[in-house]
C-alpha cells in the first residue's frame, strides 16, 4: 500500500512539472508552457491569450502560477464562437488584498497582472461565458515598474453577441485597482452580461468598480467587498438587479449611483454596508447613495448601514452638509436598523414621480431627524420607531400625501375576481383536481 502511495504521489509531481496537471476531469493549460516568464518585465501577453485559446478549443483551465505577468494588450475569452465553451476557468494561485504594488515586495505569494498596454485599454475581455470562473489573481491597471505608465481603461469586461448570453459566471478573490473601470457589463444596452456571483472582492483606485451599462444587468450577487478609494463602487447605468452582503467602503466618494432602473431592473439590495473616510468625516463627507433613475422607477433597500463618519460634528468644510443620499424622481429607499452621523438624505420629487424615503429602527447620532432630512414639495418621507445615539426613542415623524383608504371589513378581499381564474386552480380555468 505505502509502495503505491508512493507512486501515485510521484506520478502527480510529475504531471505538475510537466504541465499536465488536471482540474477534475479536464486538463489545465500553464501558461508557463505557453512561454509565460512572470518576471513583471517580460511581455506575456501572447502566452496568455496561447492558453486560453487552447482550453476554449481543446478544453481545460487555464492555469497562472504566483509571479508578476506584463499584459501589453487585451487578452480576449470569447465563449461565443462555434460551439460555446462552457464552464471555462481561469486561476492564480492567490490574490493579494490590499496590496498595492506586487513588485515592491520580496514575500508576494500570488498572481498579479499588470497593464502595460497604451491608455484607456481593457485587459480582459469576454464575451458570451456561461458557467466561468476567474479567481485568485490581481489585476492592476498600470505598470509600476515603468515612469509615466498609462493607465488602463476596463480591467474585466463582460458581454455578449447577438444570439449569445453571459451568465452564470463567478469572480473569486480578486484584486482589481488603479484603473478608470474595475468590472463592466454590457458594451452596449442591448448586450446581455448577467447572473453572476462575486465573492471576497478588493478594489482600490478605481474611478468605477463595478459598472453595469446595459438594461438587461440582473442578478448579480456580492458577498464580501472591500473597496478602498474609489471614486464610484457601483454604478448601473440603464439598470440592474442586485444583492451586496457585506461591503467595507472606505475613502469612497459614492457607493451606489443609480441612472436607470425600470419595471426589469429596478431593485438594489444593500446589507452590512459601511461607508468610512479616512479623518472620521472631520474634512470631507462620503455619500452613499446617488438614485436618478431614467425610467422613474427604482426600489433601494439598506440593511444595518453603518456611517463611519463619526467626526462629522467637527466637519467645517464646504462639505459638510453633503447628504448620504441624493434621491431624485421616481425612487423608493428605505433603510432599515442602521447608524446615521450627520445629514441623511436630499428629496427631490416630481409631481408625477415622487421621491420616497423610509427609515427603521435607526440612530440619529449628533443630528435631529428634522435636520437630516431636505425635501421639496414631492419628496415624501416616513422616519418610524427611531432612535437617538444613546438609543433614546423618537418621536415618527411623517411627511406622506393624503392618501384614501380603503376599508375591508370581510376577511375575504372583495375586489373583482380575475377574469377566466378558478380560485385554488393552477392557471385560468385549469383546476388542481383536474391534474
Amino acid at each position: 500500500m505505502k509502495t503505491l502511495k508512493r507512486q501515485i504521489l510521484v506520478l502527480i509531481l510529475g504531471m505538475v512539472c510537466a504541465g499536465t496537471l488536471v482540474l477534475g476531469a479536464s486538463p489545465v493549460r500553464n501558461v508557463r508552457d505557453s512561454g509565460a516568464v512572470g518576471d513583471g518585465k517580460t511581455d506575456d501577453t501572447r502566452a496568455i491569450q496561447t492558453a486560453i485559446n487552447t482550453a476554449l478549443s481543446k478544453g481545460g483551465h487555464v492555469y497562472l502560477p504566483a509571479g508578476t505577468y506584463l499584459v501589453t494588450d487585451t487578452v480576449t475569452i470569447n465563449c461565443a464562437v462555434g460551439g460555446a465553451v462552457t464552464g471555462l476557468t481561469v486561476f492564480g494561485d492567490s490574490c493579494g488584498g490590499l496590496r498595492a504594488n506586487p513588485l515592491r515586495s520580496g514575500n508576494f505569494l500570488g498572481t498579479a497582472l499588470i497593464w502595460g498596454g497604451e491608455a484607456g485599454g481593457i485587459m480582459f475581455d469576454v464575451i458570451g461565458s456561461t458557467g466561468m470562473t476567474i479567481k485568485d489573481l490581481n489585476l492592476y491597471g498600470i505598470n509600476p515598474n515603468k515612469e509615466d505608465a498609462a493607465r488602463a481603461g476596463i480591467l474585466i469586461q463582460m458581454h455578449s453577441k447577438k444570439g449569445y448570453g453571459s451568465m452564470i459566471n463567478r469572480f473569486s478573490s480578486l484584486t482589481l485597482g488603479s484603473a478608470d473601470t474595475g468590472f463592466r457589463f454590457g458594451s452596449e444596452v442591448n448586450m446581455c452580461a448577467s447572473d453572476c456571483l462575486f465573492e471576497f472582492i478588493t478594489v482600490r483606485n478605481l474611478d468605477t468598480a463595478f459598472k453595469v451599462l446595459h438594461s438587461q444587468g440582473v442578478d448579480f450577487l456580492f458577498n464580501f467587498m472591500f473597496a478602498l478609494s474609489c471614486k464610484t463602487v457601483f454604478q448601473f447605468e440603464h439598470g440592474g438587479n442586485v444583492q451586496v452582503n457585506t461591503a467595507q467602503c472606505t475613502g469612497c466618494d459614492l457607493v451606489v449611483d443609480i441612472r436607470g432602473g425600470g419595471r426589469n431592473t429596478g431593485t438594489y439590495l444593500f446589507s452590512n454596508v459601511r461607508l468610512e473616510s479616512g479623518s472620521g468625516g472631520r474634512t470631507n463627507r462620503h455619500q452613499l447613495l446617488r438614485c436618478y433613475p431614467k425610467w422613474r422607477q427604482a426600489n433601494v433597500k439598506f440593511i444595518n448601514y453603518d456611517d463611519c463618519q463619526w467626526n462629522w460634528k467637527s466637519n467645517q468644510t464646504p462639505k459638510r452638509n453633503t447628504p448620504l443620499c441624493d434621491i431624485g424622481p421616481g425612487s423608493a429607499v428605505v433603510i432599515e436598523s442602521s447608524i446615521f452621523n450627520g445629514p441623511v438624505a436630499a428629496l427631490n420629487g416630481m409631481e408625477d414621480a415622487p421621491a420616497n424615503l423610509i427609515t427603521r429602527e435607526c440612530s440619529f447620532g449628533f443630528i435631529t431627524p428634522e435636520e437630516a432630512i431636505m425635501a421639496n414639495s414631492f419628496g415624501y418621507v416616513k422616519l418610524l420607531n427611531n432612535f437617538t445615539d444613546k438609543m433614546k426613542p423618537l418621536p415618527d415623524l411623517v411627511k406622506w400625501p393624503n392618501l384614501t383608504s380603503t376599508i375591508v371589513t370581510s376577511p375575504t378581499f372583495q375586489g373583482k375576481p380575475l377574469e377566466g381564474y378558478k380560485p385554488g386552480s393552477t392557471g385560468p380555468g385549469k383546476d388542481i383536481a383536474e391534474k
